[in-house]
């Protein structure tokens, strides 16, 4: 507990009060300093819950590492934040908890003293339960989804990492693709990928899903990093056929499946008929909101490559080119006359 307190306000403001979970029933509210009020007579309170699981969807949140739930309420503002990883602390004790170095480690990073409470009844503890139920809510919410389409598609466990691919053009220009991935029911967006197709001509999404799966798994392979549980396809049964021809020629045994847009019909390897799965199954709309944000993703890349060759073609086009630098002389004047 202490060593995740003090990594996490190293980083973070440290309120006027803590509020720590008890590990024991025995002991009754125990409150170690005198509370302080900020400049504007506010007392600020963080409380720390035990949790394990992902942040709620709350634009404030902010996700850190331990296994701890903070929630901090200044002038009736609360955020959670929680925090995975951290050891158990089922079995320690509450004196474990707090040390003196630790209240003179705060007290100095705020710069006024620091209160640190274990309450036992009343409206702190009930922040507390109110914090604890918040993240169980949205974890066990988030991770419904990823056992119920784990189960939907009888694999042998649930797909926390899931990787869909998306492609996206424009008659046959400017073909791109894209790579999201969810962990734990939840976008991640720093392992977003995007590729410009590069050995297909014309329109062609068998050729290209197989182009795109073959650099992305051919490249965690050589870097020897870890694959996904599951890879969705967005399409039907013939992209689904070129990755699977791909990823056998790789040697990946990932489990693959394809999401065709106009049923939204789940195809697996091997059967001609999609999954008896209604799409307004938890599990397909999981897929669902997977492939509209792959979709949402590449169509995003496609227009910025479409806006950037405008701007290149219209600079070889000498009239538009004399145009835009007559404008640039009007702007310029009239920025001279407000001066």
């Amino acid at each position: 507990m202490e060593e995740f307190l003090v990594r996490y306000y190293s980083e973070h403001q440290v309120p006027g009060e803590i509020i720590l979970p008890a590990s024991s029933d025995v002991l009754e509210e125990e409150q170690y300093t005198a509370p302080e009020t900020d400049d504007d007579g506010n007392t600020e309170t963080d409380a720390c819950g035990k949790q394990t699981g992902t942040d709620p969807d709350d634009s404030r949140t902010d996700r850190v590492r331990g296994n701890l739930s903070i929630v901090s309420e200044r002038s009736g503002d609360r955020v959670s934040v929680v925090c995975e990883n951290e050891p158990d602390l089922s079995a320690v004790r509450d004196e474990d908890l707090i040390s003196r170095s630790l209240i003179e480690f705060l007290s100095q990073r705020r710069g006024r003293t620091v209160r640190l409470t274990v309450p036992k009844r009343g409206d702190k503890k009930d922040l507390l339960i109110l914090a604890e139920k918040n993240i169980e809510a949205a974890f066990f919410g988030q991770m419904a989804k990823v056992e119920e389409l784990g189960r939907k598609l009888m694999l042998d466990k649930p797909p926390s990492v899931i990787e869909c691919f998306d492609i996206s053009h424009l008659s046959g220009t400017h073909t791109v693709a894209s790579m999201v991935q969810f962990r734990d029911g939840k976008a991640d967006k720093s392992n977003y990928r995007r590729f410009r197709i590069k050995t297909v001509d014309g329109i062609n999404d068998f050729e290209s899903i197989a182009e795109v799966v073959e650099r992305r798994y051919s490249r965690l392979l050589e870097e020897e990093k870890d694959l996904p549980d599951l890879i969705l396809i967005d399409g039907g049964k013939g992209q689904l056929s070129y990755a699977c021809d791909v990823l056998r020629e790789l040697g990946v045994r990932t489990p693959v499946i394809s999401l065709a847009e106009r049923e939204e019909e789940i195809f697996v390897p091997g059967l001609s008929d999609p999954l008896p799965i209604r799409k307004s199954d938890k599990a397909s709309m999981y897929l669902q909101e997977i492939r509209d944000e792959a979709h949402r993703f590449a169509i995003t890349y496609n227009r910025l490559l479409r806006d950037k060759a405008l701007k290149e073609d219209a600079q070889t086009v000498p009239e538009i080119r004399k145009a835009e630098k007559e404008a640039e002389k009007e702007r310029r004047a009239r920025n001279r006359k407000k001066e």
